[in-house]
């Protein structure tokens, strides 16, 4: 009787924790953008301020001065707010990757030590947004084409280890074996998470996340760069 209650308890505890942990993953990233928004909106980086000539009167011209507080386009506030998401996974796989790594898993190294270092990239690029406004452009697009080159490696590996699997030779498994760095008898260790017979479903399911928040990363620099040649013109 105590053997079962104590099972029930275990998966209650368990489930329960599971559940808190995946409430505070999906609600964190809204949790730092209101955060960020309400700490640093109001600052002089997402002040806007320029001149512009117009005729007041026949036969004269003057100038107005002009000054704007830069509205957060919608592309540019899922961005972060998705940037965030990817950023706090990737703190979360950081221990797993870097043990992994040291005990030799060649995924951890070959995928595993770029996915984190785009992962904090893509993290720093929201919240120096958020806190930079204009002046984040440079960092949000070396994130957003970071984030575009490692995940297109990714959907290359998981062509190649579905190939694996299906139709390629006994020389191109040893060929592709070499490149992985690893030996055909390990090559489980690539299949399992990146062979769509097996894992590799849920890698392309991350993939098309991170590549849908590479685009609206990319798609909130336009009206950025113009509000920082505003600034830099008025500086």
């Amino acid at each position: 009787m105590a053997a079962t209650l104590f099972k029930i308890a275990s998966s209650f505890f368990w489930t329960l924790s599971g559940l808190l942990l995946l409430l505070g993953l999906l609600g964190a990233p809204f949790a730092l953008y209101a955060r960020y928004r309400r700490k640093y909106g109001q600052s002089p980086a997402f002040q806007l301020s320029w001149s512009e000539s117009y005729k007041g009167a026949p036969f004269r011209e003057s100038e107005q001065h002009v000054k704007q507080r830069l509205e957060v386009t919608g592309s540019a506030e899922y961005g972060a707010k998705l940037g965030f998401f990817l950023g706090i996974l990737g703190f979360l796989w950081t221990p797993i990757v870097l043990v992994g790594g040291w005990a030799g898993f060649m995924p951890m190294v070959t995928v595993g030590l770029p996915g984190l270092v785009v992962s904090w990239s893509v993290f720093f690029a929201a919240r120096s947004f958020l806190k930079n406004g204009p002046a984040a452009v440079p960092l949000m697009r070396s994130a957003a084409l970071a984030e575009i080159a490692v995940n297109l490696w990714v959907v290359v590996l998981v062509a190649l280890c579905t190939g694996y699997e299906s139709i390629f030779t006994e020389t191109q498994r040893r060929a592709l074996a070499h490149v992985l760095l690893t030996r055909e008898s390990d090559m489980t260790m690539y299949t399992l998470f990146y062979s769509l017979r097996r894992g590799g479903v849920l890698t392309v399911a991350y993939v098309a996340v991170s590549f849908l928040h590479a685009a609206l990363l990319l798609r909130s620099l336009s009206p950025l760069e113009r509000a920082r040649e505003l600034q830099t013109r008025e500086a």
